[in-house]
C-alpha cells in the first residue's frame, strides 16, 4: 500500500489531470446557462432596446444579438444613445 508521501509519480499527474478536467467542465457548465437577448428596436430606451437589455436583462456570458433589427423596427439602421452612455456592471 502506498502512503501519500510515497505515491507513484504518475498518480500525481493523474490528480493534476483530473483537476484540470473538472475545472474545464465547471467553465463549460456555466456557459450552458447563458442567454441570448435580442435587440428589437433602435430606440434609446424601452422594451427591446439595447439600453434596456444591457441594463436590466443581460448578464455575464450572455449574448446581445441585433439580428432581429430590420427596416420596420429600425428604419434608420442606427442606435443613438441620446440619454448617455450605457453603464455595464
Amino acid at each position: 500500500m502506498c502512503t501519500p508521501d510515497k505515491l507513484p509519480r504518475n498518480a500525481a499527474r493523474r490528480s493534476a489531470l483530473a483537476t484540470a478536467v473538472a475545472a474545464t467542465f465547471a467553465l463549460t457548465a456555466s456557459d450552458a446557462f447563458a442567454t441570448t437577448w435580442f435587440v428589437t428596436t433602435c430606440a434609446d430606451s424601452g422594451a427591446g432596446s439595447l439600453r434596456d437589455i444591457v441594463t436590466n436583462s443581460a448578464g455575464s456570458g450572455d449574448t446581445v444579438d441585433f439580428a432581429q433589427l430590420n427596416l420596420s423596427n429600425c428604419p434608420s439602421s442606427t442606435i443613438s444613445l441620446t440619454t448617455g452612455a450605457i453603464t455595464i456592471t
